[in-house]
């Protein structure tokens, strides 16, 4: 068993050195991998070392913090308590890690006596347990206790490149976003039910299975559908716990809300041989809840019951219901296990949250959230400990930083749901898991996102979140067959959700099967036809596929519905751009950036359609590239992992002239293992404006292998420097896709 391990970035090696030195000679072995050479057996080697070694000495650096491998074994290092970690140069530590204490190592200069590395040496013997001073135990228990997240993060060190879609295209990489935060409205209405159902027979399923629909709100002003809502949403969980039963999701039950189909109809179209329906008649703290279960072939009673209950007994009321329900069913329950778990002993903070979740499913607007949060934070003001109105916090700050790029709010969501994992004592739910596997793969750690989804499948296989969350990361990682397998599923469970179809969209396009991308993307529209995404994303494929004219309608199409749908107004102005009409590619790009201030790409986006035009000053354009440099700087601090925002940076540098600056950073992503698609394309245009043009065209090769069209390449002007190169030439030879 070794000692120490040392984790770190390969291009710190000889800053590295003068501490593995020292630290041997303490007496201790330390295991640092500076002759291993990748291959075979290279993952085995380092996972072993690492799971074996006593303490792990973890050197942050600008290069390191940007690292998936770094912070993978970082992390497995604070779960398992043994974690010292070390900075120079005053790296921006991940998020996930700056709530741990650090040695700063800048003044060491390689000096054994002097303090900063007497800190380590006694953090090491206070860990190690050797009889050297470990004055600083204190500090080694908080390093301990202030963990960031689950165990259970992969340390895989993939060889080769993680190849993403076509769709990212450098200026256009928004041109089929499909993710936009924006669960599916709730109407009020009533459920059509009951005593007037028909007894027809329906084809209904044999397994045991059952939708809840939404429970109709009898309030007398009217203005409770959230609480019947929330209601019929916990019943749905309490209800998933039962073993044996299939539960349908919350979108496919509530897309009958309104009067009309019978209970077989519904039933069947649901794909469930039950439906519970009910009531709720609220009047300040006391409730009148009527609910009843039906056979959804027959369409008659199999139990019902109605609750008399004051606020303080909501939790009971909804394990009753349940439990009698699995009576009703004959399904076994496990032992004393309850159904429901009890958020808050409040009230009040209850019916906050409710509220607050009530405004995550609405429009997916900035406003919305803001509401959110707000009922959200009210509860937790009633009741600090509350879990999942921290983790509601953190899905709607996290939603709106996906809307805006504003850091703080990245900074807040990841704080929000570290605290949720806390509160509940390490015992994490579904939800949160759903929470905080998205939140990880939107600050680039997909292979600790992967871990948590992967977690959250196997406590409920029948969630159609988890799996389409599970196959919304590994389509990030480039495994395109296994993440349409499991988007597939999320549809099969939840065959009434547009964003499902969406979402596997966007795989076949990354497939390369852009006609049965551009199928799905339909299927969205019309199950959801206000929401400009699906035709943001067609338009999209119609562009890919070189229907220039049919795309613009799909775009415009999207604006007309979500005016402020600054993807919209990118994606019409790549359009312009690869047609060579700039001054419109300018404008469309000005509005997106109006509507999203603090995303780099608009502003680098607008830069780049001014120096493409012959009238302007290529100096117009320098107060957008250094905004957009600042702005992506402040994208690497939320998510260290993105190495597409790396490589924009270097575009950035390069079109300011600071070309030292941009080849440093090239050489540095030219030693990662691992790079998207879209940052080999980006690293190939700044290789461009640096004029080195044999590199530009390497990179580009590899894109274009990775599924690049050929006929962009020739329809980006920008490229033309290239055209008389045999090694160009050859490369835009096939062109097979597009006009």
């Amino acid at each position: 068993m070794v000692d120490v391990f040392v984790s770190y970035a390969r291009l710190d090696y000889a800053r590295v050195a003068p501490l593995v030195a020292a630290l041997e000679a303490e007496g201790w072995s330390v295991w640092w991998d500076p002759e291993i050479s990748p291959g075979e057996e290279f993952d085995g080697l380092i996972a072993e070392a690492l799971e074996n070694a006593r303490a792990v000495v973890v050197v942050w650096t600008p290069n390191s913090v940007g690292s998936r491998w770094v912070r993978g074994e970082a992390r497995d290092a604070a779960d398992r308590g043994v974690l010292v970690p070390v900075r120079f140069d005053q790296a921006k530590l991940p998020i996930d890690f700056r709530a741990l204490h650090t040695i700063d190592l800048d003044d060491w200069g390689g000096d054994t006596a002097g303090e900063s590395f007497q800190r380590i040496r006694r953090v090491l013997a206070a860990k190690l347990g050797s009889s050297q001073d470990s004055g600083d135990a204190e500090w080694v228990a908080r390093t301990t206790r202030s963990r960031a997240a689950p165990a259970g993060s992969p340390l895989k060190r993939r060889a080769g490149m993680v190849l993403g879609a076509v769709l990212a295209l450098g200026i256009g990489a928004m041109l089929i976003k499909t993710y936009v935060p924006e669960p599916e409205a709730v109407s009020a209405g009533t459920s059509g039910m009951g005593d007037d159902a028909p007894a027809a027979e329906a084809t209904v399923s044999s397994e045991p299975s059952i939708a809840v629909m939404p429970f109709v709100d009898l309030s007398p002003e009217g203005n409770n559908a959230y609480f019947s809502d929330g209601l019929s949403e916990a019943l749905m969980d309490s209800l998933a716990r039962i073993p044996g039963l299939t539960v349908a999701s919350r979108t496919a039950s509530f897309a009958f809300r309104e009067a009309g189909p019978s209970v077989p109809e519904v039933a069947s179209a649901l794909q469930v041989a039950n439906l519970l329906e009910g009531s709720v008649r609220k009047s300040g703290d006391q409730l009148k809840i009527s609910a009843r279960l039906l056979d959804g072939r027959s369409g008659r009673p199999l139990w019902s019951e109605t609750f008399d209950a004051s606020m303080q007994d909501i939790f009971s009321v909804q394990e009753t219901i349940s439990v009698k329900i699995a009576d009703a069913l004959k399904l076994q329950l496990m032992g004393s296990e309850t159904l429901v778990p009890i958020p808050t002993r409040d009230e009040a903070a209850y019916e906050d949250y409710l509220r607050g979740q009530d405004q995550l499913r609405r429009e997916g607007t900035a406003a919305n959230f803001d509401q959110a949060i707000s009922y959200f934070e009210k509860a937790l003001a009633r009741d600090p400990q509350m879990g999942v109105a921290l983790a509601g916090i953190c899905t709607a700050r996290w939603e709106k930083y996906s809307l805006s790029r504003e850091r703080a709010l990245a900074d807040e969501a990841i704080e929000a749901c570290i605290r949720a994992y806390a509160n509940e004592g390490g015992e994490s739910s579904v939800k949160l898991m759903v929470a905080l596997g998205s939140l990880y793969r939107g600050i680039g750690d997909e292979e600790y996102a992967l871990s948590l989804f992967r977690q959250a499948l196997e406590l409920s296989p029948n969630d159609a979140e988890v799996n389409s969350g599970l196959a919304i990361t590994l389509r990030d990682m480039g495994e395109l067959e296994e993440a349409a397998r499991l988007q597939r599923r999320a549809i099969e469970l939840d065959p009434a959700y547009w964003r499902y179809y969406s979402d596997l969209g966007a795989i076949l396009v990354d497939q390369g099967e852009l006609e049965s991308a551009a199928d799905q993307f339909r299927r969205a529209i019309r199950l959801n036809p206000d929401s400009p995404a699906p035709y943001n994303s067609l338009g999209g494929v119609y562009w890919l596929q070189g229907e220039f004219l049919r795309a613009g309608d799909a775009f415009r199409e999207s604006i007309r519905r979500d005016p402020e749908e600054m993807f919209a107004y990118s994606n019409a102005g790549t359009m312009y751009f690869y047609t060579a009409e700039f001054v419109q590619a300018e404008e469309m790009f000005l509005q997106a950036g109006r509507l999203s201030p603090s995303d780099d790409r608009f502003q680098g986006y607008v830069a780049e359609a001014i120096v493409m035009q012959p009238s302007r000053d290529p100096a117009d354009a320098a107060q957008y590239y250094e905004k957009a440099l600042e702005l992506a700087q402040e994208r690497l601090e939320v998510s260290t992992g993105d190495d597409a925002a790396r490589a924009r940076i270097a575009g950035y540098l390069a079109r300011l002239g600071r070309d030292a600056e941009a080849r440093d950073l090239l050489e540095s992503l030219g030693q990662q293992e691992d790079l998207s698609l879209e940052a080999v394309r980006e690293i190939g245009m700044a290789s461009l404006f640096l004029g080195e043009q044999a590199r530009a065209v390497e990179h580009l090769a590899v894109a274009r292998a990775a599924g690049l069209p050929a006929w962009l390449l020739t329809a980006d002007k920008r490229l033309e420097p290239l055209a008389e190169l045999p090694e160009f030439q050859a490369l835009i030879a096939d062109n097979t896709t597009g006009p």
